[in-house]
């Protein structure tokens, strides 16, 4: 899972840490069942009806690594928003917050 949350760059930069995440994830590993119900659920996830709704003022931030959510899609989601603002990360992958925790906190 790290391979494809976390950018090529950031994984080379800081094996401890990709390390550390990988141990974690063994510690408490997701079952079949449930990973399979995370992928159907995910498969069949569109928020673009109910956006509109969403009238709180709402921080979109995409990493511009990231291989699984393409940073023009995030930017299409703030743009649908009523009160949305896109932030790009560019040097973060898809777990952004992960990678560049000061810059999405400044952020």
């Amino acid at each position: 899972m790290a391979a494809r949350v976390l950018s090529p760059a950031f994984r080379a930069a800081h094996p401890d840490e990709v390390a550390r995440i990988g141990a974690r994830a063994r510690e408490r590993p997701a079952s079949h069942r449930g990973l399979l119900t995370l992928l159907a659920a995910a498969t069949r996830h569109n928020p673009s009806e109910h956006v509109h709704r969403i009238a709180a003022d709402t921080l979109v931030v995409a990493g511009g690594r990231d291989t699984i959510l393409r940073p023009d899609a995030q930017r299409a989601l703030a743009v649908r928003l009523r009160h949305g603002r896109f932030a790009l990360v560019a040097d973060g992958g898809h777990d952004v917050l992960a990678e560049a925790p000061a810059e999405v906190a400044q952020l």
